[in-house]
């Protein structure tokens, strides 16, 4: 009699596990469709980005632009650098600057000409 109930409850267990295993990990499976897509997942705010947030000015705070600021290369445009990193936290004339994350001081600078990134520094220690 016994056996029997942890049996059942043993299989019931693996049914509802069964049944669990689409939804596990559902935010990295919705990080990878994303990027596929061509845009960029903001799992803080459970959103998608897209190159058209920088037209819209809607891309959001990034919590760690850093991991994203080596995709950003010189000559990129500048929508590219808003869909990974986010708004930019100041804009000083034709410098973009992000803080570099949610726990450290430094900064990320990206120089802008026209529509495309100049340079960009993914990590600047002090900024005045």
């Amino acid at each position: 009699m016994r056996a029997r109930k942890v049996l059942a409850y043993g299989l019931a267990a693996g049914i509802a596990l069964l049944f669990a295993l689409p939804f596990l990990h559902v935010d990295l499976r919705a990080q990878h469709l994303c990027e596929w897509f061509g845009g960029s997942r903001a799992s803080t705010s459970f959103s998608r980005n897209t190159r058209s947030c920088y037209a819209a000015h809607n891309c959001g705070k990034r919590y760690s632009p850093q991991s994203y600021c080596k995709s950003v290369g010189t000559g990129s445009p500048v929508a590219n650098a808003y869909m990974l990193l986010g708004e930019p936290d100041w804009v000083r004339g034709s410098q973009l600057v992000w803080h570099y994350g949610a726990s450290d001081s430094g900064v990320i600078v990206a120089t802008v000409d026209g529509e495309r990134i100049e340079s960009i520094n993914c990590f600047v220690a002090e900024w005045p």
